[in-house]
């Protein structure tokens, strides 16, 4: 089961592999990825900065790491328009992906999210999974993906060691483990309430 190629190996569980769209595909097929709920979902990001063409130099090994909302600003502004992360339900552009990580960071950081806190996941790949995972790093959080396919007993203590305030999860898996789950954490359905859980738009 693959996630998103931006998750490390511990990723959401995703019924389809994720996969690189066609590099042309163009602007008019971003749509709203809250248009509805979508079973089956997968999930493919666009493509990103070049490939390398050469080893790194030492001068490139030296210089310093980017801050990663600038690297995301950075793509904004250069690709504005241009796909950037999609699933079934529908897809972002570049400056939406910026947007959104960036009111989700914001909203995170408002309710006191400490510098290396886990924010909790659980759900199949998509582009609100995506969203909460970047939003965290930007946030300076860390995003602990929980596994789907662990038992409740499992997915509760996985949640409670992680140390994570908030967690978010899709609204099949929590219907699955009931509404008593994760008690003393702040649940946000991830493809129910994200839009109306982030920040303003200018926060």
């Amino acid at each position: 089961q693959g996630g998103a190629s931006t998750a490390h190996g511990g990723g959401p569980d995703a019924q389809g592999g994720a996969s690189l769209p066609q590099g042309g595909e163009s602007a008019d097929k971003v749509k709203d990825f809250a248009s509805g709920p979508c079973n089956n979902r997968s999930m493919s990001l666009s493509d990103g900065p070049p490939a390398m063409s050469a080893a790194p130099t030492t001068a490139d090994l030296a210089a310093p790491f980017g801050a990663f909302s600038a690297i995301l600003s950075g793509w904004a502004a250069a690709q504005p328009d241009a796909p950037a992360v999609q699933d079934d339900c529908g897809a972002l552009s570049w400056s939406e992906l910026e947007g959104h990580t960036a009111r989700i960071a914001a909203r995170l950081a408002a309710d006191g999210l400490a510098r290396g806190q886990a924010v909790a996941i659980l759900g199949t790949s998509s582009v609100a999974y995506a969203l909460v995972f970047l939003a965290a790093v930007r946030a300076g959080g860390v995003a602990a993906p929980l596994t789907t396919s662990a038992s409740p007993h499992q997915l509760a203590a996985m949640a409670a060691d992680s140390g994570a305030r908030h967690i978010f999860v899709d609204r099949a898996k929590l219907a699955e483990l009931g509404e008593d789950a994760f008690p003393g954490m702040e649940r946000i359905v991830l493809d129910e309430a994200l839009d109306d859980w982030m920040a303003s738009e200018g926060t």
